[in-house]
């Protein structure tokens, strides 16, 4: 199968990469630093206030995606569109900046935090950028001005960058370097929701690839879609493979988990009732057998209990209103230690993890492709148990009065 294929070439590049772990670090790094500027920028727009404040507010989001996810390409794109009238001016004469000088600001924050993948990143602010732009970059006024460029100038078409600088990607980095060093013995479970077309799939899918970059996979777009099982139900063989070789995976995405592990499962009598008990068995056992799970659903609430419980990492999408973009703020629950003199208890700091916005990232066609196609089959399969359990319902009794 495919997904061997790709498994065993990522446990190879794992062992010759002694620099996995610095790896993620950096990439974790630029990504805190990002977050930071994102904060920074959303402050401002509170203080500033009024029109360009609430401007600056809407369109953050817009920035903070295009910092994580696009190239260099993309940003001459960016500086070559027109000016984002009225709000480019606007944050132009608060500066008191040209707007040529204000993108030139623009061109040195970006390249500071986005353009220099893998290479050694310091707390310094900053040596190389000019003077004038260190106010501009220490208020996160780039996230904002180039969510302006973006807003008003909607054709502009994203270029998804080698190395995508989200919470998700240094964490699949070091989860999966640390069960090859046998640091740790068991691997992660993640759910993912949100609702239908808000970019659960394509951000994992630029996420894979982010991790098979870093590896130095020769086929990393490719190898990315073969770890991304879109029908659920080639999970279980694959899951039952894994056991028979004796092999451990790295990687193991899961759309469309509701249909294999519905929340109403324990309703369902028969044959399916013994096979969700040995789905449970097997869910219990895939933290041994899988450095990384993640399991995808339109709401985690529609999996069945045994794998929210299995669950160590729970990451939840809601919808951010920037028309006529569809865009998704993911935000994540990390669990913390918190130590008092007087306590000691595990809480829970929900975190910001990725954005993702349409159309600047899409699913590759021949997996967008695919994505529909089986997903009109897992809805049959659905539909038609349904209809199945409905015609067992009223054979054994009257149906029930129309109300």
């Amino acid at each position: 199968m495919d997904f061997f294929s790709v498994n065993s070439d990522i446990w190879g590049l794992v062992g010759v990469d002694s620099q996995i772990y610095d790896h993620a670090r950096r990439i974790d790094f630029v990504y805190k630093k990002l977050i930071s500027q994102f904060k920074a920028a959303i402050a401002t727009g509170s203080d500033v206030g009024g029109t360009l404040g609430s401007a600056i507010l809407k369109v953050s989001p817009l920035g903070l995606h295009a910092f994580m996810f696009h190239d260099r390409e993309f940003l001459e794109r960016a500086l070559k569109a027109p000016h984002a009238k009225p709000y480019e001016h606007m944050l132009a004469n608060s500066l008191r900046l040209s707007i040529r000088d204000l993108r030139e600001c623009l061109w040195h924050v970006f390249e500071t935090y986005a353009l220099r993948p893998l290479v050694s990143f310091t707390d310094d602010e900053g040596e190389d950028i000019a003077g004038e732009c260190n106010r501009y970059r220490r208020l996160g006024l780039a996230v904002a001005h180039i969510g302006f460029i973006i807003r008003e100038n909607p054709g502009l078409m994203g270029s998804p960058g080698g190395v995508s600088y989200t919470a998700l990607t240094p964490w699949i980095l070091a989860t999966i370097y640390a069960m090859a060093e046998g640091s740790i013995g068991a691997g992660s479970i993640a759910t993912i929701g949100a609702p239908v077309g808000r970019g659960k799939t394509t951000t994992l899918y630029y996420v894979l690839r982010s991790v098979l970059n870093v590896l130095g996979h020769p086929e990393p777009d490719s190898a990315a879609s073969k770890l991304i099982f879109i029908d659920p139900f080639k999970f279980v063989d694959v899951a039952q493979e894994l056991i028979n070789r004796g092999e451990k995976a790295a990687i193991l995405v899961v759309d469309n988990a509701s249909a294999l592990f519905p929340k109403h499962w324990v309703r369902l009598g028969g044959g399916w009732s013994r096979f969700y008990t040995h789905m449970n068995i097997l869910i219990n056992m895939i933290r041994s057998l899988s450095a990384v799970t993640i399991f995808v659903a339109n709401n985690p609430g529609e999996l069945s209990s045994f794998v929210r419980n299995a669950a160590t990492t729970n990451i939840a999408g809601a919808e951010a209103d920037i028309k006529p973009f569809t865009a998704t703020i993911f935000t994540w629950k990390a669990a913390k230690l918190r130590v008092s003199q007087r306590e000691e208890e595990l809480v829970k700091r929900e975190k910001l993890a990725s954005v993702y916005v349409y159309p600047l990232l899409k699913m590759p066609n021949n997996l967008y492709k695919h994505d529909l196609e089986v997903k009109m089959e897992v809805n049959r399969r659905e539909l038609a148990q349904a209809l199945q359990a409905l015609k067992e319902e009223l054979a054994r009794g009257e149906p029930p009065a129309p109300h």
